[in-house]
């Protein structure tokens, strides 16, 4: 496989994204992606505790519901310790198996799956205007109001529940795994030439960004 892990932290002050890539054995690799929520404390913590910690109990033989679980559970225990009210991320991975794909996210971090150049698969964000979108249009002012807000997010409760997504790959195949940072700004068609024709280097582009951005691409072989 090819492997692309790319994080920035654009205009602001600090870097609150994290991004994992890691050989679990055999034939198996996790990715994630995870993106601090601004607002709250210790977004950056947030963010490396939930990809580290997954990642962790993943490799323990744990399923990806056990792991998320868990993870909370030592975010819970690092929200006591650091005597914050609230310290949360959103995060997209995906375990790779072979040539099964088991992708599971929480919030608007995203996962994209192209094949032979065209988009078959995206995962749904967990966002207010995603679940407005299910009942009819949104308005500009409304994305512009409500566009930040997310419905779930990775915060240390029991209840943070990542969506799960099975997918086969076949080679050739292209993931994209990516903050919301990322996607927002710049169309994910745009980023894939950029890699097929060598000319990434988003670092020129950093003044166009206002958030952190941050992706994992992954080739299928």
């Amino acid at each position: 496989m090819i492997i692309i892990e790319y994080t920035n932290i654009g205009r602001r002050a600090q870097n609150q994204d994290f991004v994992l890539s890691k050989k679990i054995g055999g034939s198996k690799a996790l990715y994630i992606v995870a993106d601090g929520m601004g607002g709250y404390s210790d977004g950056s913590i947030a963010a490396k505790i939930a990809a580290e910690e997954i990642a962790n109990f993943i490799i323990q033989g744990k399923s990806i519901p056990e792991s998320v679980l868990n993870a909370n559970a030592e975010l819970n225990r690092a929200i006591r310790e650091r005597g914050v009210s609230k310290m949360g991320c959103c995060f997209a991975g995906i375990e790779v198996d072979g040539y099964i794909g088991n992708i599971f996210w929480i919030g608007d971090c995203r996962v994209y799956q192209f094949r032979n150049g065209q988009q078959i698969y995206v995962t749904q964000d967990h966002t207010m205007i995603a679940e407005m979108e299910k009942h009819g249009k949104v308005t500009y002012s409304q994305r512009e109001r409500y566009g930040h807000i997310v419905s779930r997010g990775f915060m240390g409760s029991t209840e943070d529940t990542a969506e799960e997504h099975k997918i086969l790959l076949l080679p050739g195949d292209e993931i994209m795994l990516c903050s919301d940072g990322l996607h927002k700004t710049m169309p994910i068609d745009v980023l894939l030439e950029m890699i097929h024709l060598g000319t990434l280097d988003l670092k020129d582009r950093n003044e166009n960004f206002d958030d952190n951005h941050s992706f994992i691409y992954i080739k299928v072989d």
